[in-house]
């Protein structure tokens, strides 16, 4: 895969956020073709996965 960033990110839940994960996996996958967020996303299958955007760039975040 191409140079990828991954950031572990940790944050504490607000009383208006209960449900949010305190410890995540963060990737930056702006650059990645799909193919590469696919791939990477599947071996991630025992984890919840999704794409966030924040600052002009795309995040790949897996949960616990």
């Amino acid at each position: 895969m191409n140079g990828r960033t991954t950031v572990a990110a940790s944050r504490k839940r607000s009383a208006d956020e209960p449900s949010l994960p305190t410890n995540r996996t963060v990737v930056d996958v702006s650059e990645m073709a799909t193919s590469e967020v696919a791939a990477y996303a599947r071996a991630s299958e025992d984890r919840e996965v999704y794409l966030e955007r924040k600052g002009g760039r795309t995040l790949l975040v897996a949960t616990p």
